[in-house]
């Protein structure tokens, strides 16, 4: 396609030059007045095909620089995103490596999450409201990647790259339970563990 477009730019360049000369030949003239038509008729033909040159590579450039913006756009979205994920996964990590009495808040939230102690849940998550809004916060960040990962790759990927995240700070079995019953998200939502 590359090939064609500046194949047929340098055909339409030429063309009124070969033309012209196949018309009126070749030769240099003695009179002003040969020349001044000459000039008059390579103007006449080349200035609109410039001007449409031109605003035709003025639109390619802009479309470039919308692409690279959107592009940039994306990046840093996804930079900030990864960010402040790492940031709470820290401090998910530091709250549950918390000691409550003689057993830290991981043990205690995973022995509430593998029985069948739902009643326990609720005073939990309202003694560490912090930790429940940070697992929300989580969960909502990979909700919204694992979304826009249909419509660009950089997404999928920054998606996949939290998931793994996730996983090398908490084991998996805990964070399937954790979503499937830790009632920190709706029934129905996407399933990132399972």
């Amino acid at each position: 396609m590359k090939y064609i477009l500046v194949g047929g730019t340098g055909l339409l360049l030429i063309s009124p030059i070969l033309v012209y000369l196949y018309q009126f030949g070749f030769g240099i003239w003695d009179s002003h007045d040969d020349w001044a038509k000459m000039g008059s008729a390579f103007g006449g033909i080349y200035a609109p095909i410039l001007t449409a040159l031109t605003i035709y590579l003025l639109y390619k450039q802009l479309t470039l620089q919308r692409e690279m913006h959107d592009s940039q756009v994306r990046l840093n979205v996804i930079r900030d995103t990864k960010d402040k994920a790492k940031e709470t996964i820290r401090a998910i990590e530091n709250h549950l490596n918390l000691t409550n009495g003689q057993t830290t808040n991981f043990e205690f939230l995973s022995h509430i999450l593998t029985s069948d102690e739902d009643e326990w849940l609720m005073p939990f998550w309202f003694t560490n409201k912090t930790l429940k809004v940070n697992f929300v916060w989580l969960f909502s960040q990979l909700d919204t990647m694992k979304t826009l990962s249909d419509s660009h790759v950089e997404y999928l990927v920054a998606y996949q790259d939290l998931v793994v995240n996730s996983l090398s700070q908490f084991d998996s079995h805990f964070l399937k339970l954790l979503e499937a019953k830790g009632h920190i998200r709706a029934p129905n939502s996407i399933k990132h563990f399972s």
